[in-house]
């Protein structure tokens, strides 16, 4: 593993500055062989990439790709010197091929992202860890679903969906992923009978303080442009549209303007005549 310039590894790996120094010298001690990872550097790492994720927000996928890649280098050390925490230190680098997949999509490199996300789902069932598996399923499914391959992305969104072991926004993305896989293979009866289960589940949603920072974006709001994109697949154009837009109005206000959003923006901007 090759040092960044940035710093070093750890460096690379603190991309958005919040170990603290007991932290960072927990963390360079084990990636120098001189102390066993244990819980709190794990813990640490775990901030350091929810960094990572709120840094997205503020830029774009491609603007953190290369630190999170460094996180990927760090948490690969350690787990390979992990005893104890072994399991959960292969949970954590299932999660970060999970956000690194995720962050391949933007530039539409489809491989790429299947490449880390068959990692990610590896690991994750390495680590039996069932929250990490269903989303490194429904992201590849995101993945299939976005380069055309409606049927890969139907089996993998089933399969993710089979696990009972999954949060409740998890669960209540995968009804409406889906189903807008459902309406775009002309399946509109079951599409819309999952709509209909996927807003019942927003309901019910625990409150956004509640939620994982592996998921903290699955609020209401959001899920108000997963609903539209469903009925922009099942032909509804105008209700997806309004959808979207109330969607925009709805967000945070740090979210409106992210890259993720820019699918929810062109849709509320969509011509009903197109």
């Amino acid at each position: 593993m090759t040092d960044h310039p940035s710093g070093g590894p750890l460096a690379a790996a603190d991309v958005a500055g919040v170990l603290s120094s007991t932290d960072s010298e927990r963390i360079s001690l084990a990636l120098h062989g001189r102390m066993r990872p244990d819980g709190a550097a794990l813990i640490a790492l775990e901030g350091a990439l929810a960094g990572a994720r709120r840094l997205e927000d503020r830029t774009s996928a491609a603007a953190v790709l290369p630190a999170v890649a460094g996180q990927r280098d760090v948490l690969e050390r350690l787990a390979g010197a992990a005893r104890g925490v072994r399991s959960a230190a292969v949970g954590l680098v299932s999660e970060i091929y999970q956000y690194l997949g995720w962050l391949h999509l933007p530039q539409d490199d489809f491989a790429g992202a299947l490449h880390h996300l068959k990692r990610a789902a590896l690991l994750a069932l390495e680590a039996d860890d069932p929250v990490r598996l269903a989303t490194a399923l429904s992201f590849r499914a995101y993945a299939h679903q976005r380069s055309g391959d409606s049927r890969q992305a139907a089996t993998l969104a089933t399969a993710a969906a089979r696990n009972e072991r999954i949060y409740p926004g998890l669960r209540t993305y995968l009804h409406f992923q889906r189903a807008e896989i459902l309406a775009c293979q002309g399946e509109r009866r079951q599409a819309s009978q999952l709509l209909v289960q996927a807003d019942r589940l927003v309901a019910r949603l625990p409150q956004a303080d509640e939620l994982p920072e592996s998921g903290y974006w699955y609020v209401p709001a959001f899920f108000l442009g997963e609903r539209a994109f469903v009925l922009d697949a099942l032909g509804e154009t105008t209700a997806a549209r309004e959808s979207a837009t109330a969607c925009l109005s709805e967000l945070p206000t740090e979210w409106r303007d992210t890259e993720w959003a820019s699918e929810r923006r062109a849709l509320a901007e969509k011509d009903p005549q197109r």
